[in-house]
């Protein structure tokens, strides 16, 4: 964009690189497809993939299932010892 600032060019090319990834992956996978573009990919290990994709599927069910568990959770994370419709419950 001709004459925009830096605020907005780094604004313009955050959007672009978001939009440049498959839009199928999530999480630590999305933001490493994003840096690979970079150069700056490297993945990450399996327990940070898993950490997460744990904290973004828990966070669906708060926000948009009221607390209870769904199927999509269930098969994100099937190390965790949830049943369908219980309710997320963290101490």
């Amino acid at each position: 964009m001709v004459g925009a600032n830096v605020d907005e060019q780094t604004d313009l090319l955050t959007d672009a690189l978001w939009r440049s990834v498959d839009d199928r992956s999530s999480g630590v996978a999305r933001l490493d497809s994003i840096l690979g573009k970079t150069g700056l990919g490297g993945g990450a290990s399996a327990p940070v993939t898993e950490i997460t994709r744990e904290l973004a599927e828990v966070r669906h069910c708060v926000v948009h299932r009221g607390g209870f568990v769904d199927r999509r959770l269930l098969e994100m994370c099937p190390w965790l010892t949830l049943g369908p419709r219980s309710r997320a419950r963290y101490a």
